[in-house]
């Protein structure tokens, strides 16, 4: 009887093994020395795949960010949404005090920004220029509070979200 060997990963789990194997090879050496050949190493697809799916390392940290940090929560529940990303966040706190302010973390803030701005985007209504401004400016207030926070010790993070979604709520009506 023959044993199955490794091989790359369907196509549907694609995204999410390289978006794995940035985060395993991050751990290890640091997102700035992690490399689009790596990456295809660790996730088991050639850089024509990688490519195919991401336009390089940048944007793969942006997704996983972004799914990371904002889950799959119902993308309409903004509560829930800042819940889960301050507890996210909270569990990850050690890496943010660990490493290194230009070691992707900036990639990661705009990220998670981007995707939370979307998403109080899609829950806003009126003239979409207006949606567009509130949503970022709210965003971005978000992360101004997220950087704060972990920079102080990242406790507590059911009340931070909560002040998070009282700016949200003020910003966005």
């Amino acid at each position: 009887m023959r044993m199955k060997t490794a091989g790359p990963p369907p196509k549907r789990d694609t995204r999410l093994a390289l978006q794995l194997a940035l985060r395993r090879l991050a751990r290890v050496n640091g997102y700035s020395k992690v490399t689009v050949e790596a990456l295809c190493r660790e996730a088991c697809v050639g850089r024509s795949t990688f490519y195919t799916h991401y336009a390089g390392k940048e944007a793969l940290k942006a997704a996983a960010v972004a799914r990371h940090a904002l889950g799959d929560v119902e993308e309409t529940d903004v509560r829930a949404t800042l819940v889960g990303l301050f507890r996210h966040a909270q569990t990850r706190a050690e890496d943010w005090t660990r490493s290194p302010a230009d070691d992707g973390r900036g990639i990661a803030l705009q990220a998670i920004q981007d995707a939370l701005a979307q998403r109080l985007q899609a829950q806003m209504q009126g003239d979409r220029e207006e949606r567009l401004s509130a949503s970022r400016f709210a965003a971005s207030g978000v992360i101004a509070l997220l950087q704060r926070w972990l920079d102080r010790g990242a406790s507590s993070p059911d009340i931070e979200a909560a002040r998070a979604l009282r700016l949200v709520e003020r910003v966005v009506g």
